[in-house]
């Protein structure tokens, strides 16, 4: 063995291929050169396949920037960050009609938090529902704020909602909750109405009802859609009335012939316990007319049939 060392001029004599083991690289007493930033043409040694050589730093980046297989890579011990300063981040499962699933740890259990369907044109399936931002939107790519949540939960839709025909209950209808029309009533105002008890609802006029109401009307009484009442003849009896119901207003002119009055016209009534005065009345016909007469006229008639009796008796 040598003793001491060998100067530095000396070794370019020498021929070391192959005669230094790694093991008499002394790379801790070589200058520190943590303080540096590598560049693409600083050097590295390498063996290649037994033979010593050097690469340069950008070959190494290249061969550590290779891709890697998505399934090579294991379960990391710490949080991790996946950013891109530029571009977008696709996430890509090429296998066909496979599914996009995004998993994690919910009080210890392993939990599926989402679900994209491969063979479904990406139907998402979330498995505890979805929360929006206060007064966030919900809508399509044509119509992005068809409906508006505002932050107490009210839903506002930007179009008329369609709803199944069946769909919406009567107990559902806030009746109450509507303005009151504040007038009367008119055949032109619109009710809801199932069609014959089927499902299928309808809007009818208000003059529908009532000529449904009157058309039911039968016996001795009928009416007409206007509501015009018609009562049949001898359907009226005299309990139906009561004292003075029916005045000379109420009853047409000539309205009442001579068959329906009872024979009992004149012996029903009161009588009179005196003697006649000159100012009682009598009901005559005048002619055909029905008029009032007092007494006072029959007396004076009387007397001038009497003076006239007496000029022709001389």
């Amino acid at each position: 063995m040598l003793a001491g060392s060998i100067a530095d001029s000396k070794l370019n004599t020498i021929t070391t291929a192959d005669k230094v083991s790694g093991a008499a690289v002394q790379v801790d007493g070589a200058t520190d050169g943590t303080s540096i930033t590598l560049a693409d043409s600083d050097k590295f040694l390498v063996d290649d396949g037994g033979t010593t050589k050097y690469i340069n730093a950008s070959q190494l980046n290249a061969y550590t920037s290779a891709a890697v297989a998505l399934d090579d890579i294991s379960t990391g011990d710490a949080a991790v960050t996946l950013a891109t300063s530029a571009g977008n981040i696709t996430i890509d499962a090429q296998g066909n009609d496979t599914d996009i699933i995004f998993k994690g740890t919910d009080g210890s259990s392993d939990t599926t938090f989402l679900t994209i369907d491969g063979s479904a044109a990406g139907e998402a399936t979330f498995n505890a529902g979805i929360v929006i931002a206060d007064a966030g939107n919900i809508g399509s790519a044509s119509d992005k704020d068809a409906i508006a949540i505002a932050s107490d939960g009210v839903v506002t839709f930007s179009q008329a909602p369609v709803f199944p025909d069946g769909s919406l209950a009567i107990a559902d209808l806030d009746i109450d909750g509507g303005t009151d029309i504040g007038a009367d009533l008119v055949d032109a105002d619109e009710i809801i109405v199932d069609d014959g008890g089927g499902g299928t609802n309808r809007r009818s006029d208000l003059e529908r009802v009532k000529k449904y109401i009157y058309s039911a009307m039968s016996g001795d009484a009928t009416a007409s859609d206007a509501g015009a009442v018609t009562i049949a003849n001898t359907s009226v009896e005299t309990a139906m009335l009561a004292n003075d119901a029916v005045t000379e207003a109420k009853i047409a002119d000539d309205a009442v012939e001579s068959e329906h009055l009872n024979d009992n016209i004149i012996s029903g009534q009161t009588a009179l316990t005196s003697g006649l005065a000159t100012t009682d009345e009598l009901l005559v016909s005048d002619g055909g007319t029905l008029k009032r007469m007092d007494v006072s006229l029959i007396l004076d008639s009387a007397a001038d049939e009497a003076t006239a009796l007496a000029i022709a008796l001389g």
